[in-house]
């Protein structure tokens, strides 16, 4: 009797909401920062918002040819973009679900954007364009050609002490930053290998980067010192901080490794290793605001953590398609599940 009690507490943890279906597997998806509408990318190319407190209420845009390769909102929630193979970016008016403005990108290579965390900026990279725009699709800096394709783009996050703009871009094996002031580099930080993947810590002082070499990489911004973290896996594939920028978290295979990186002596961290999935995990996403960690896997697992305090998951649930993606809405308080099979679901996070 004492364990069915638990696992239904544990149950009750997560109630589901909203449940929703589109027709192609689930490769994105992005919440409003009003935490009421959720954008869904299908791996056709088309893009659903679903309204939170509305099941009735959707909008479908025809996205991009090929493929939509990135979305956003930003931070006024007035402006919802994307970002597609078929060259170009675009502005949304989601009332007539039509594009506002069409904004150039590369040809057939407008891959990534990211808007910033205040005002409103939209940083875009297509192909070796690097360009910054406003919200109403005006052209404001056109950035220096980079050397080759770029990977990565991301805003540094703006917090009470420090609310400077700034917004980095990856290429090959090198970190550049930069300004929407101006169009000259602010920083540069070179590895030995080609960076896959970036994710820069809440409070600002951080970037860490994934190489093609399977290391992990973390710079101090302000000091420009690369910090050593001991990894070394062809498995890696995802990186992600946590709210208070102390704990990072990185996909490995089937498994979670944790570091705590408050410590003054990053070389001497033993890593958290945590093992709630069987199968590899697709993703990864800490809360915006609190301390929980949602991971999701190949099998349909899904777990929720708070890996500080626990090597034990909090909630499992278990779905049966593959989980390709995972949201957490900006208050912390709903989780979006988008399935391979197309499932998309709401869950209330009552933890």
């Amino acid at each position: 009797m004492l364990i069915m009690n638990k696992i239904i507490k544990r149950v009750e943890l997560a109630t589901k909401q909203r449940n929703y279906h589109i027709n192609n597997p689930v490769i994105e998806m992005a919440w409003s920062v009003d935490n009421n509408l959720l954008a869904v990318v299908g791996n056709d190319g088309k893009i659903t918002i679903f309204n939170r407190n509305n099941s009735q209420h959707q909008v479908e845009l025809s996205g991009h040819r090929f493929a939509t390769t990135s979305i956003g909102w930003s931070a006024d929630n007035k402006a919802f973009a994307s970002s597609g193979k078929d060259g170009y970016i675009k502005l949304w008016d989601l009332m007539f679900a039509e594009p506002r403005f069409i904004l150039p990108g590369g040809a057939n290579s407008a891959e990534k954007l990211a808007w910033s965390p205040i005002a409103r900026y939209l940083a875009t990279l297509s192909g070796n364009n690097l360009r910054l725009w406003d919200g109403d699709g005006h052209l404001l800096q056109e950035y220096p050609e980079h050397i080759s394709l770029s990977s990565n783009i991301i805003w540094k996050p703006v917090n009470k002490l420090n609310s400077l703009l700034m917004f980095a871009t990856s290429v090959n094996n090198s970190i550049y930053l930069w300004s929407p002031e101006h169009t000259k580099v602010l920083k540069k930080f070179e590895t030995k290998e080609t960076i896959l993947k970036m994710a820069w810590s809440g409070n600002g002082r951080f970037i860490v980067t994934n190489n093609q070499d399977s290391t992990l990489h973390l710079w101090d911004i302000e000091t420009e010192i690369e910090l050593p973290i001991e990894v070394y896996s062809d498995k890696l594939t995802e990186l992600v901080w946590d709210s208070t920028s102390r704990f990072l978290a990185a996909i490995i295979g089937n498994k979670i490794t944790v570091w705590n990186c408050s410590s003054p002596k990053l070389e001497a961290i033993i890593p958290t290793t945590l093992k709630f999935h069987k199968s590899p995990i697709k993703h990864i996403a800490y809360q915006h605001q609190g301390s929980l960690l949602a991971s999701a896997s190949e099998d349909g697992m899904l777990v929720i953590s708070r890996p500080e305090r626990s090597p034990y998951p909090i909630l499992e649930k278990q779905y049966l398609t593959s989980i390709e993606r995972i949201a957490w809405s900006s208050n912390g308080k709903f989780l979006a599940i988008g399935g391979k099979n197309g499932l998309v679901e709401l869950l209330l996070v009552n933890i």
